[in-house]
């Protein structure tokens, strides 16, 4: 079985105690919320004891498909937030928000290219980026 690569980017945000307090600053409903205390799904099946998440997140994923490059989803994501600008960019007064890119590579080199505009845009909201890339192996 040949797996594809994927690429997330989403905009997740820790640090808080209920969800709908960052839902109601952003003006945006996540893609996907994470309680304390959940399991980490993909390291549960190795240890269940150690694989579980340490605090809340609220997540919201750029929309685009996971075989998309990074720069597209970007883009998409901060389509998404541009509007909000003033609420996205005071986050991290509250909050501990970043721009978070995953990458899953099983069989091809993961390159990048962003354009200085897009990192403008990531300055002006007043929010990080943080790039994990993972090689796995194929299953075939």
């Amino acid at each position: 079985m040949v797996t594809q690569d994927e690429i997330k980017v989403e905009l997740i945000v820790s640090g808080f105690d209920a969800h709908e307090d960052v839902t109601k600053l952003v003006g945006l409903k996540p893609t996907k919320i994470i309680h304390k205390g959940e399991g980490i799904r993909t390291l549960q099946q190795e240890n269940p004891q150690s694989a579980l998440y340490t605090e809340n997140m609220w997540i919201l994923s750029s929309g685009g498909r996971e075989s998309l490059d990074i720069e597209t989803q970007l883009d998409l994501l901060l389509d998404k937030l541009w509007p909000l600008r003033t609420q996205v960019s005071d986050l991290n007064k509250k909050y501990e928000a970043e721009v978070s890119v995953h990458g899953y590579v099983y069989h091809s080199q993961l390159g990048m290219h962003i354009k200085p505009e897009l990192f403008k845009r990531l300055a002006s909201l007043n929010l990080p980026l943080d790039l994990d890339i993972y090689t796995l192996e194929s299953e075939d």
